[in-house]
Protein backbone atom coordinates (compact mmCIF):
# COMPACT_ATOMS: atom_id res chain seq x y z
CA UNK A 1 0.00 0.00 0.00
CA UNK A 2 1.64 3.27 -1.13
CA UNK A 3 1.33 5.46 2.28
CA UNK A 4 1.58 8.94 0.62
CA UNK A 5 -1.84 8.08 -1.11
CA UNK A 6 -3.41 7.74 1.88
CA UNK A 7 -1.86 10.30 3.88
CA UNK A 8 -0.35 14.23 3.89
CA UNK A 9 2.37 15.46 6.20
CA UNK A 10 1.94 18.35 7.94
CA UNK A 11 4.79 19.82 9.88
CA UNK A 12 5.76 16.66 12.41
CA UNK A 13 1.97 14.78 12.40
CA UNK A 14 -0.02 13.20 9.54
CA UNK A 15 -3.65 13.75 8.24
CA UNK A 16 -6.09 11.91 6.15
CA UNK A 17 -6.20 13.34 2.40
CA UNK A 18 -10.40 13.47 2.31
CA UNK A 19 -10.00 15.33 5.84
CA UNK A 20 -7.68 18.59 3.71
CA UNK A 21 -9.84 18.60 0.87
CA UNK A 22 -11.23 21.96 0.58
CA UNK A 23 -9.48 22.93 3.84
CA UNK A 24 -6.28 24.73 2.36
CA UNK A 25 -6.80 27.30 -0.40
CA UNK A 26 -3.70 29.10 -1.92
CA UNK A 27 -3.24 32.16 -4.08
CA UNK A 28 -0.52 32.47 -6.13
CA UNK A 29 1.50 35.93 -7.03
CA UNK A 30 -0.60 36.23 -10.64
CA UNK A 31 -3.71 36.65 -8.65
CA UNK A 32 -2.14 39.45 -6.41
CA UNK A 33 0.16 41.55 -8.71
CA UNK A 34 -3.44 43.41 -10.61
CA UNK A 35 -4.06 44.31 -6.87
CA UNK A 36 -1.97 46.84 -5.24
CA UNK A 37 -2.27 47.75 -1.48
CA UNK A 38 -0.25 48.92 1.77
CA UNK A 39 -1.18 45.83 3.98
CA UNK A 40 -1.07 42.07 2.08
CA UNK A 41 -3.73 41.08 3.78
CA UNK A 42 -5.57 43.13 1.58
CA UNK A 43 -5.39 41.16 -1.50
CA UNK A 44 -7.17 38.27 0.49
CA UNK A 45 -10.28 40.29 -0.30
CA UNK A 46 -12.55 38.02 -1.54
CA UNK A 47 -10.24 35.36 -2.87
CA UNK A 48 -10.86 32.61 -0.85
CA UNK A 49 -14.19 30.84 0.86
CA UNK A 50 -14.64 31.12 4.20
CA UNK A 51 -11.92 33.94 4.53
CA UNK A 52 -13.27 37.56 5.66
CA UNK A 53 -10.85 40.46 5.45
CA UNK A 54 -12.67 43.87 6.20
CA UNK A 55 -10.49 46.90 5.58
CA UNK A 56 -10.92 49.08 8.37
CA UNK A 57 -10.62 52.41 5.80
CA UNK A 58 -7.88 53.89 8.12
CA UNK A 59 -4.48 54.40 5.93
CA UNK A 60 -1.71 51.98 7.15
CA UNK A 61 -4.46 50.14 9.37
CA UNK A 62 -4.28 46.46 9.42
CA UNK A 63 -7.48 44.77 8.45
CA UNK A 64 -9.85 42.91 10.82
CA UNK A 65 -9.04 38.96 9.49
CA UNK A 66 -11.18 36.41 10.65
CA UNK A 67 -11.39 32.13 9.25
CA UNK A 68 -14.35 30.96 9.64
CA UNK A 69 -15.87 33.25 11.97
CA UNK A 70 -15.26 34.27 15.58
CA UNK A 71 -13.40 31.24 17.10
CA UNK A 72 -12.30 32.25 20.35
CA UNK A 73 -13.03 34.86 22.75
CA UNK A 74 -9.52 35.85 23.20
CA UNK A 75 -8.72 37.10 19.77
CA UNK A 76 -10.08 36.30 16.29
CA UNK A 77 -6.61 36.78 14.51
CA UNK A 78 -4.74 33.74 12.60
CA UNK A 79 -1.69 33.00 12.83
CA UNK A 80 0.70 33.91 10.66
CA UNK A 81 3.69 32.13 8.74
CA UNK A 82 6.16 33.75 6.33
CA UNK A 83 8.98 31.50 5.10
CA UNK A 84 8.67 29.03 8.23
CA UNK A 85 8.80 32.13 10.90
CA UNK A 86 5.69 32.96 12.74
CA UNK A 87 4.35 36.72 13.10
CA UNK A 88 1.54 38.39 14.76
CA UNK A 89 1.10 40.29 11.73
CA UNK A 90 2.53 40.99 8.66
CA UNK A 91 2.73 44.71 7.61
CA UNK A 92 6.56 44.63 7.23
CA UNK A 93 5.76 42.92 4.23
CA UNK A 94 5.53 44.27 0.55
CA UNK A 95 2.83 42.79 -1.50
CA UNK A 96 5.23 42.84 -4.57
CA UNK A 97 7.37 40.08 -2.80
CA UNK A 98 5.17 37.43 -1.90
CA UNK A 99 4.83 34.38 -4.40
CA UNK A 100 2.19 33.06 -2.56
CA UNK A 101 -0.38 32.73 0.33
CA UNK A 102 -1.84 29.65 1.60
CA UNK A 103 -4.99 29.61 4.02
CA UNK A 104 -4.94 27.03 6.06
CA UNK A 105 -8.88 26.33 7.78
CA UNK A 106 -8.14 22.56 8.90
CA UNK A 107 -8.01 21.41 12.79
CA UNK A 108 -5.35 19.10 11.46
CA UNK A 109 -3.44 21.27 9.43
CA UNK A 110 -3.40 23.33 12.31
CA UNK A 111 -2.27 21.13 14.71
CA UNK A 112 1.61 22.15 14.73
CA UNK A 113 1.10 25.41 15.52
CA UNK A 114 -0.77 24.51 19.14
CA UNK A 115 -3.05 26.85 20.87
CA UNK A 116 -1.71 30.03 18.24
CA UNK A 117 -3.76 28.26 15.67
CA UNK A 118 -7.16 28.03 16.91
CA UNK A 119 -7.99 30.96 14.88
CA UNK A 120 -6.47 29.44 11.64
CA UNK A 121 -2.93 30.52 9.87
CA UNK A 122 -2.14 32.33 6.60
CA UNK A 123 1.13 30.42 5.41
CA UNK A 124 2.95 33.12 3.04
CA UNK A 125 6.39 32.01 0.64
CA UNK A 126 8.32 35.27 -0.57
CA UNK A 127 9.53 35.16 -4.05
CA UNK A 128 13.11 33.12 -4.56
CA UNK A 129 15.31 33.23 -7.70
CA UNK A 130 14.70 31.05 -10.43
CA UNK A 131 17.25 29.13 -11.65
CA UNK A 132 19.07 30.13 -14.83
CA UNK A 133 17.70 33.82 -15.17
CA UNK A 134 18.59 36.79 -13.97
CA UNK A 135 15.32 39.06 -14.28
CA UNK A 136 15.32 42.47 -13.10
CA UNK A 137 11.43 43.98 -12.41
CA UNK A 138 10.19 47.34 -11.90
CA UNK A 139 6.66 47.94 -11.65
CA UNK A 140 4.81 51.12 -10.45
CA UNK A 141 1.18 52.34 -10.05
CA UNK A 142 -0.98 55.58 -8.86
CA UNK A 143 -4.37 55.64 -8.20
CA UNK A 144 -7.17 58.26 -6.17
CA UNK A 145 -9.25 56.77 -3.34
CA UNK A 146 -12.42 58.55 -2.03
CA UNK A 147 -15.23 57.89 -0.03
CA UNK A 148 -18.33 56.98 -2.03
CA UNK A 149 -21.27 55.93 0.70
CA UNK A 150 -21.70 58.73 2.97
CA UNK A 151 -23.31 59.14 5.83
CA UNK A 152 -26.77 61.42 4.96
CA UNK A 153 -27.63 64.10 6.88
CA UNK A 154 -29.49 67.23 7.30
CA UNK A 155 -28.26 69.72 5.44
CA UNK A 156 -28.24 73.63 7.28
CA UNK A 157 -32.04 74.96 6.72
CA UNK A 158 -33.68 71.24 7.27
CA UNK A 159 -31.96 70.77 10.91
CA UNK A 160 -32.86 74.66 11.79
CA UNK A 161 -37.00 73.82 11.38
CA UNK A 162 -36.85 70.11 13.05
CA UNK A 163 -34.57 72.47 16.08
CA UNK A 164 -37.06 75.06 16.23
CA UNK A 165 -39.59 72.48 15.89
CA UNK A 166 -37.93 70.79 18.95
CA UNK A 167 -37.56 74.15 20.57
CA UNK A 168 -41.47 75.12 20.71
CA UNK A 169 -42.90 71.79 21.48
CA UNK A 170 -40.28 72.50 24.76
CA UNK A 171 -41.98 75.58 25.05
CA UNK A 172 -38.68 77.37 24.58
CA UNK A 173 -37.11 79.34 21.30
CA UNK A 174 -33.26 79.15 19.90
CA UNK A 175 -31.11 82.29 19.16
CA UNK A 176 -30.05 81.49 15.27
CA UNK A 177 -28.36 84.98 15.23
CA UNK A 178 -24.91 83.31 14.69
CA UNK A 179 -25.87 80.36 12.92
CA UNK A 180 -27.12 80.60 9.89
CA UNK A 181 -25.13 78.75 7.44
CA UNK A 182 -25.23 75.40 5.73
CA UNK A 183 -22.24 73.38 6.13
CA UNK A 184 -21.53 69.82 4.79
CA UNK A 185 -18.95 68.76 7.58
CA UNK A 186 -17.76 65.67 5.56
CA UNK A 187 -17.28 67.73 2.77
CA UNK A 188 -14.68 69.81 4.93
CA UNK A 189 -12.96 66.81 6.14
CA UNK A 190 -12.57 64.54 3.31
CA UNK A 191 -10.34 64.45 0.98
CA UNK A 192 -9.70 62.39 -2.68
CA UNK A 193 -6.58 60.62 -1.77
CA UNK A 194 -3.96 59.53 -3.99
CA UNK A 195 -1.83 56.36 -3.51
CA UNK A 196 1.45 55.37 -5.34
CA UNK A 197 3.11 51.87 -5.28
CA UNK A 198 6.38 51.36 -6.00
CA UNK A 199 8.88 48.22 -6.60
CA UNK A 200 11.94 46.96 -8.16
CA UNK A 201 13.43 43.51 -7.35
CA UNK A 202 16.82 41.91 -9.16
CA UNK A 203 17.11 38.07 -8.94
CA UNK A 204 19.59 35.78 -10.40
CA UNK A 205 20.56 32.01 -10.04
CA UNK A 206 23.10 29.48 -11.11
CA UNK A 207 23.60 25.88 -10.11
CA UNK A 208 25.34 27.12 -6.94
CA UNK A 209 23.93 30.22 -5.87
CA UNK A 210 20.06 31.79 -5.70
CA UNK A 211 20.23 35.55 -5.10
CA UNK A 212 16.82 37.72 -4.88
CA UNK A 213 16.50 41.80 -3.66
CA UNK A 214 13.23 43.63 -3.92
CA UNK A 215 12.67 47.23 -2.70
CA UNK A 216 9.16 48.68 -1.98
CA UNK A 217 8.14 52.21 -1.74
CA UNK A 218 4.28 52.93 -0.85
CA UNK A 219 3.03 56.86 -0.29
CA UNK A 220 -0.62 56.38 0.89
CA UNK A 221 -2.74 59.62 1.53
CA UNK A 222 -5.93 59.02 4.31
CA UNK A 223 -9.30 59.77 3.35
CA UNK A 224 -9.07 62.44 5.80
CA UNK A 225 -6.51 65.62 5.17
CA UNK A 226 -3.36 65.47 6.38
CA UNK A 227 -3.28 61.84 7.05
CA UNK A 228 -0.48 60.15 5.09
CA UNK A 229 1.12 56.95 5.10
CA UNK A 230 4.55 56.06 3.88
CA UNK A 231 5.87 52.72 4.08
CA UNK A 232 9.24 51.45 2.99
CA UNK A 233 11.04 47.87 2.27
CA UNK A 234 13.97 45.92 1.86
CA UNK A 235 13.91 41.98 1.05
CA UNK A 236 17.14 40.11 0.58
CA UNK A 237 16.95 35.87 0.66
CA UNK A 238 20.33 33.91 -0.87
CA UNK A 239 21.04 30.59 -1.11
CA UNK A 240 24.24 28.81 -2.19
CA UNK A 241 24.35 25.17 -2.35
CA UNK A 242 27.92 23.59 -1.34
CA UNK A 243 27.36 20.22 -2.62
CA UNK A 244 24.59 18.08 -3.51
CA UNK A 245 23.61 17.25 -0.08
CA UNK A 246 24.49 20.38 1.82
CA UNK A 247 23.16 24.03 1.34
CA UNK A 248 23.74 27.18 3.32
CA UNK A 249 21.21 30.15 3.11
CA UNK A 250 19.40 33.41 5.42
CA UNK A 251 16.20 35.41 4.59
CA UNK A 252 16.15 39.46 5.77
CA UNK A 253 13.04 41.87 5.44
CA UNK A 254 13.52 45.47 6.77
CA UNK A 255 10.67 47.48 7.26
CA UNK A 256 10.24 51.54 8.07
CA UNK A 257 7.33 53.09 8.22
CA UNK A 258 5.93 57.14 8.98
CA UNK A 259 2.74 56.76 10.13
CA UNK A 260 -0.24 58.51 9.88
CA UNK A 261 -1.75 60.92 12.79
CA UNK A 262 -5.29 59.22 12.41
CA UNK A 263 -8.35 61.74 12.87
CA UNK A 264 -11.98 60.79 13.54
CA UNK A 265 -15.10 61.08 11.59
CA UNK A 266 -17.49 61.50 14.19
CA UNK A 267 -17.53 65.08 14.99
CA UNK A 268 -18.60 65.43 11.64
CA UNK A 269 -21.63 63.30 11.78
CA UNK A 270 -22.63 64.65 15.02
CA UNK A 271 -22.03 68.98 14.60
CA UNK A 272 -25.08 71.15 14.11
CA UNK A 273 -25.05 71.89 9.60
CA UNK A 274 -25.75 75.60 10.68
CA UNK A 275 -22.31 76.42 12.11
CA UNK A 276 -19.82 78.33 10.21
CA UNK A 277 -16.58 77.15 9.53
CA UNK A 278 -14.44 80.22 10.02
CA UNK A 279 -14.95 83.63 11.98
CA UNK A 280 -17.18 85.62 9.03
CA UNK A 281 -15.12 88.70 10.64
CA UNK A 282 -11.67 87.40 8.99
CA UNK A 283 -9.97 86.77 12.12
CA UNK A 284 -9.11 83.42 10.15
CA UNK A 285 -10.17 81.73 13.44
CA UNK A 286 -12.30 78.67 13.31
CA UNK A 287 -15.80 79.00 14.71
CA UNK A 288 -17.55 77.33 17.70
CA UNK A 289 -20.99 75.53 17.38
CA UNK A 290 -23.68 76.30 18.63
CA UNK A 291 -23.82 75.93 22.59
CA UNK A 292 -25.98 72.98 22.92
CA UNK A 293 -23.84 70.90 21.85
CA UNK A 294 -20.66 72.97 22.39
CA UNK A 295 -19.40 71.09 25.77
CA UNK A 296 -19.62 67.66 23.93
CA UNK A 297 -18.25 68.35 20.17
CA UNK A 298 -15.64 70.28 18.67
CA UNK A 299 -15.57 71.69 15.38
CA UNK A 300 -14.46 69.37 13.45
CA UNK A 301 -11.44 71.14 11.71
CA UNK A 302 -10.26 71.73 14.93
CA UNK A 303 -8.40 68.42 15.21
CA UNK A 304 -8.11 68.45 10.94
CA UNK A 305 -6.59 71.84 10.88
CA UNK A 306 -5.19 73.01 13.80
CA UNK A 307 -4.07 69.61 14.78
CA UNK A 308 -2.38 68.43 11.84
CA UNK A 309 1.65 67.77 11.85
CA UNK A 310 1.89 67.77 15.20
CA UNK A 311 3.27 63.97 15.77
CA UNK A 312 6.23 62.24 13.78
CA UNK A 313 5.33 58.18 14.46
CA UNK A 314 8.09 55.65 13.10
CA UNK A 315 7.78 52.10 12.82
CA UNK A 316 10.64 50.37 12.10
CA UNK A 317 11.37 46.08 11.95
CA UNK A 318 13.35 43.53 10.59
CA UNK A 319 13.22 39.71 10.25
CA UNK A 320 15.34 37.76 9.55
CA UNK A 321 16.69 33.47 9.52
CA UNK A 322 19.70 31.85 8.66
CA UNK A 323 19.65 28.17 7.97
CA UNK A 324 21.87 25.09 6.86
CA UNK A 325 20.22 22.02 4.93
CA UNK A 326 21.67 18.48 5.21
CA UNK A 327 20.14 15.99 2.95
CA UNK A 328 20.87 12.39 3.84
CA UNK A 329 20.10 8.46 2.63
CA UNK A 330 17.82 10.09 -0.36
CA UNK A 331 14.63 10.37 1.93
CA UNK A 332 15.68 12.86 4.92
CA UNK A 333 16.58 16.07 4.87
CA UNK A 334 18.27 17.67 8.64
CA UNK A 335 17.43 21.72 8.71
CA UNK A 336 18.68 23.84 11.16
CA UNK A 337 17.64 27.49 11.55
CA UNK A 338 17.88 30.74 13.32
CA UNK A 339 15.34 33.49 13.45
CA UNK A 340 15.08 36.86 14.44
CA UNK A 341 12.30 39.33 14.82
CA UNK A 342 13.55 42.49 16.15
CA UNK A 343 10.73 46.18 15.65
CA UNK A 344 10.24 49.25 17.65
CA UNK A 345 8.63 52.47 17.34
CA UNK A 346 9.27 55.88 18.15
CA UNK A 347 6.81 58.49 18.39
CA UNK A 348 7.06 62.28 18.78
CA UNK A 349 4.08 65.16 19.48
CA UNK A 350 3.24 67.98 20.69
CA UNK A 351 -0.17 69.67 21.81
CA UNK A 352 -1.22 73.17 20.59
CA UNK A 353 -3.03 76.03 21.95
CA UNK A 354 -6.29 75.92 20.33
CA UNK A 355 -7.77 79.29 19.95
CA UNK A 356 -11.13 79.32 18.52
CA UNK A 357 -13.85 82.18 17.42
CA UNK A 358 -16.79 81.97 19.61
CA UNK A 359 -19.44 85.04 18.93
CA UNK A 360 -21.58 84.38 21.66
CA UNK A 361 -19.36 85.48 24.42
Amino acid sequence: VKIQDQVVVIGYGTAAKRDLTGSIAKVSAKELENKPAANPLNLLQGKVAGLSVVASGRVGAEPDVRIRGTNSINGVKPVYIVDGILNDNINFLNPADIESIEVLKDPSSLAIFGVRGANGAIAITTKKARAGQLIVNFNTSFGVKSVQDRIKLTDGPQFKMLYDEQMKNMGSSFNDQYFKANTDWQDEIFQSAFVSYNNISISGATEKNKFYMGLGYINEEGLIKHEEYKKYTLSINDELKVSKALKFGFTFTGYHAMLPVNKDVGSAIRAAPIAPIYDPNGSGLLHTLPAFQRAQVFNPLVSVETEKFTAINKEYRAVGSIYGELSFLKKFNFRAQLYADYGFNTSRRYDPILVVYNPEI
